[in-house]
This record gives C-alpha cells, structure tokens and sequence, in this order.
C-alpha cells in the first residue's frame, strides 16, 4: 500500500504545482512599453520600459549605459512608480529609475 501512496503522492503535488503556473503566467501580460534616449550629469542612457500585467503589478527596466558601456536590467514593483506610468507621467519614471541605477549601480562600479 506504501508502494502506492509514493507514486500518488508526487503525481498529484505535480499537477497542483502545473495548474497553479499556468494559472499565474496566463494572468501575465505586457500592457505597455515605452524607449527613450536621456542624459544626465552622470552620462547618456537608453531606457526601456515595459509595464507588466500579472496579480503583483511590476514594471521591468533595461538601462544601456551609452557612457560606460553597460547594461542592467531591473524588475520595480512600488506601486507610486506603476501609477505614474500608467498615468503617463513616464519622464518622471525614467527619472526616478535613473536616479536608482545611478545611485546603486555606478557606487558598485566605483568601489
């Protein structure tokens, strides 16, 4: 009988954990982008943004760093950073997100 309920056991946690991924990624969807060029005091950046649709709302970030020739990319989920995005308000996001990569990213770089 013990035989059985090792089969069963991971069969059934299986397709729990398969119906719960595909529940999950069908509720993800890009609901915006926007790219732009910007220079700051510190360089030249490119910024892409895409804002993303799921149950936890997020907004994903790639800077390249024209200056230094870098790339970093980043996932942001404060929720005063998405409804300035979604209220289109996207040159204070991009400066917002620049002001983060050039206080975390570019203090790595210098260390």
């Amino acid at each position: 009988m013990s035989d059985i309920s090792v089969l069963i056991g991971p069969g059934i946690g299986g397709m729990l954990a398969y119906l719960i991924t595909d529940y999950y990624f069908s509720k993800v969807a890009t609901l915006g982008e926007y790219e732009t060029d910007f220079a700051t005091q510190h360089g030249e950046y490119r910024v892409h943004i895409v804002r993303m649709g799921s149950i936890r709302p997020y907004i994903k970030v790639k800077i390249q760093d024209k200056t230094r020739s870098r790339q970093r990319s980043k996932a942001f989920r404060q929720k005063d950073l998405i409804e300035r995005y979604d209220a289109e308000k996207l040159d204070e996001v991009v400066d917002e997100v620049l002001r983060w990569y050039e206080n975390t990213a570019l203090k790595k770089l210098n260390r």
